[in-house]
């Protein structure tokens, strides 16, 4: 759930993708103090599972960044839905479509920041299209066993940190573990 600005917060900052926002706000000893919050538009991510169980990750590398791991996903465009965000962007990355998806979870990141990340699980996933990348995207799709994933996941390099955070808690209890994998159809 999005922690919302209050009604007097000023925007001082509009870029191409970012906003800020200020505010002053009382504090508990009566003083008052600048807040400050980042407005981003809302993003997806996909699990997306193969026809042959598989898992899709994407090794990823963009300008002025080290390569890096993730899932399918990207920011919302205009007034997409998060779930016609998440098929666009698995087509446009991996080339893969599906037909049968479900919500997962949603999160917000970080209470700094006005932005919500919703995760889709996408089933019996098959290529159907050459990918179409951004211009400062470049993405190799590699399709892992679920015992792969969960090692990528908890690896120096995988991106969402949310999902990784989710992942390491199911390492720690075999029955949540086991319900996960369930959800994913494995």
């Amino acid at each position: 759930m999005k922690n919302p600005l209050p009604p007097h917060a000023k925007k001082v900052f509009q870029g191409r993708r970012f906003a800020i926002w200020q505010w002053e706000q009382q504090m508990f000893d009566g003083s008052t103090a600048t807040f400050e919050k980042i407005g981003r538009p809302d993003s997806t991510d996909v699990i997306a599972v193969t026809t042959d169980k598989k898992i899709l990750v994407d090794y990823e590398d963009q300008p002025n960044h080290l390569g890096f791991i993730t899932l399918p996903g990207g920011g919302l465009d205009g007034d997409e839905t998060p779930e016609e965000n998440a098929r666009r962007e698995l087509a446009e990355e991996t080339g893969y479509t599906s037909t049968q998806w479900e919500p997962f979870m949603q999160v917000s990141p970080h209470s700094s920041v006005e932005s919500m990340t919703h995760y889709f699980i996408a089933k019996n996933c098959v290529k159907t299209q050459e990918t179409h990348l951004d211009p400062g995207e470049r993405i190799r799709t590699e399709a892992v066993s679920f015992d792969d994933f969960i090692e990528i996941a908890c690896g120096d390099t995988f991106r969402d940190q949310i999902l990784a955070t989710f992942i390491l808690r199911c390492r720690l209890d075999p029955q949540r573990m086991a319900d996960f994998k369930l959800r994913l159809g494995l």
